[in-house]
């Protein structure tokens, strides 16, 4: 029987009951149910599973200390080994904790010191290697010498050792020279060819 243009006819009976059924074909209609279906099942969209939280991280900074060199006259030195250090460069930055600082002055003195450093926080090391010597002097007859801004004189001169002292000389209470002079332990201070100490 032919169905009249515009008229849909819909299954009743057990012929609903299998249409609606998943998987069931109808006679003529299981191509176009199949069809259906397998495009409704390749339109799902899968559920979004929620990814997992990475898990935190907790990251601990460690501040470094700063060390300061103090040294009389000068000293070259050397923190742990490694790291060079002196009075022409007094600063470092190092990491807390202990350590060893040598440092090495005039005539080759050198003295070792152990600093702890904390976090954050300024540590001072200090390294004194002045010593006095009594300069005696063998001077021309009549001339005399001045230490920095000290009078002139003929007489013996206490004085620091490991630094270079401005010295002036005199003769007859008039300046004739100067210059500056390397004071060393037990040294005697001549004017003649030139003025220097001796040992």
């Amino acid at each position: 029987m032919r169905t009249p243009p515009g008229l849909v006819v819909r299954p009743v009976g057990r012929e609903a009951q299998e249409a609606s059924s998943p998987g069931r074909v109808v006679p003529g209609q299981g191509i176009a149910v199949a069809a259906e279906q397998a495009t409704n099942r390749a339109t799902e969209v899968p559920a979004r599973v929620p990814a997992a939280a990475a898990p935190a991280t907790t990251t601990t900074t460690i501040m470094d200390g700063e060390l300061v060199l103090h040294a009389r006259p000068w000293c070259n030195g050397m923190v742990d080994g490694r790291l060079p250090i002196s009075d022409v460069h007094p600063n470092l930055r190092l990491p807390p904790g202990t350590h060893r600082v040598r440092c090495q002055g005039p005539q080759g003195m050198a003295e070792e010191r152990m600093v702890t450093v904390a976090a954050g926080e300024r540590s001072e090391v200090s390294f004194d290697f002045r010593q006095t010597t009594v300069v005696e002097l063998r001077l021309s007859r009549g001339d005399q010498v001045a230490f920095g801004d000290a009078p002139p004189s003929a007489a013996p001169q206490r004085q620091t050792t490991g630094v270079a002292r401005e010295v002036r000389l005199f003769r007859h209470g008039q300046e004739i020279d100067h210059g500056y002079v390397d004071i060393l332990p037990g040294c005697v201070l001549v004017d003649a060819p030139r003025l220097e100490c001796r040992k």
